[in-house]
């Protein structure tokens, strides 16, 4: 898949991590080849926790500052609309990101 970072490998069961390597097939000097600490069937809600946290984290911080402006509790409203954001967002990534997968298989050009 070009365009992935190559250390990101995508599989039918989700994503997997693979210690980056010198074109000999060494790993790089300062990284482990070693087993992630979470076992791989976790890696898709462990994506969907990270990208819900973060893209909740941005929409409600530009949401937060377009309605309230920069008030000296700003960090805390928008920490505030921010967790309330990512016990939606978190879900829905959940229940929307296999419908995405497969209507993003079908607009997709088979290679080959």
């Amino acid at each position: 898949m070009a365009g992935l970072d190559p250390a990101i490998q995508p599989y039918t069961d989700g994503w997997t991590w693979h210690a980056p390597r010198e074109m000999d097939g060494r790993v790089k000097p300062g990284h482990d080849d070693r087993e992630a600490m979470i076992p791989p069937k976790y890696a898709p809600v462990l994506f969907g926790f990270i990208l819900s946290g973060l893209m909740s984290l941005l929409v409600s911080g530009i949401a937060t500052w377009r309605a309230a402006g920069m008030p000296p509790e700003f960090i805390s409203l928008w920490l505030s609309a921010w967790l309330n954001s990512w016990l939606v967002a978190f879900p829905a990534v959940l229940i929307v990101a296999p419908i995405t997968r497969k209507l993003v298989g079908k607009l997709v050009k088979k290679e080959g």
